[in-house]
């Protein structure tokens, strides 16, 4: 009940304080009114080279993390089958950690495949955008 009543708290808090930022169609620094897409430029040159962004170019930024989350989700699933392996070796006879081990093991391998699936998703939905079709 705490839970939901917290995650309801966070989804209205979000709504009410971020919502009319992504309303507002324009942005005014320094009294100078800026289009979202000329903000969204002047925000991308002002990042360019920090280390979060490497690219002046939005959909290469967005792919590089869709890579950076896809590849840590693919080390989570690898060191989950380190530890079903070592669980599956370690079980001297025992049916309940066997059977632990092989479902951990197959959850792993249909997550690897959902990574693997949501990266080539991903990235074509993104070259399609960068070459216009």
């Amino acid at each position: 009940m705490n839970k939901a009543i917290g995650v309801g708290i966070s989804f209205v808090s979000f709504c009410v304080i971020v919502s009319p930022v992504y309303a507002s169609s324009t942005f005014c620094p320094d009294g100078e009114c800026l289009s979202m897409s000329e903000s969204l430029a002047l925000l991308m040159k002002e990042l360019f080279g920090v280390g979060l962004i490497l690219s002046n170019n939005l959909n290469a930024v967005i792919l590089g993390w869709v890579k950076f989350f896809l590849a840590l989700l693919g080390t989570l699933a690898f060191v989950a089958f380190i530890y079903a392996g070592f669980l599956f070796i370690t079980t001297f006879g025992d049916e309940e950690r066997a059977e632990q081990a092989k479902k951990i093991i197959k959850w792993a391998t249909i997550g690897i495949l959902v990574i693997l699936l949501s990266y080539s998703f991903v990235s074509s939905l993104i070259t399609g955008t960068i070459s216009g079709g």
